[in-house]
């Protein structure tokens, strides 16, 4: 699963090497990549809260007003 990740080798190639069909390569790479999410998805990527919202929002709305008077 790392090689295909690390390399972007294909599922065809893959099944070359490791002796096993497309389809379990591809089974394989799929439940790895979701245990490595299930792994790293919340010590990575916080919940945004309320606040988090409100500041991004408010930094996308001066972004479009600073846009739209640069166009004008």
């Amino acid at each position: 699963m790392f090689e295909f990740l690390a390399t972007g080798s294909s599922f065809r190639s893959m099944s070359y090497v490791f002796m096993r069909g497309e389809t379990t390569i591809g089974q394989i790479i799929d439940e790895g990549c979701d245990v490595i999410w299930q792994v790293l998805q919340p010590l990575y990527m916080k919940k945004p809260s309320t606040t988090d919202w409100l500041q991004t929002s408010e930094k996308f709305l001066n972004y479009r007003i600073y846009h739209t008077a640069l166009v004008q």
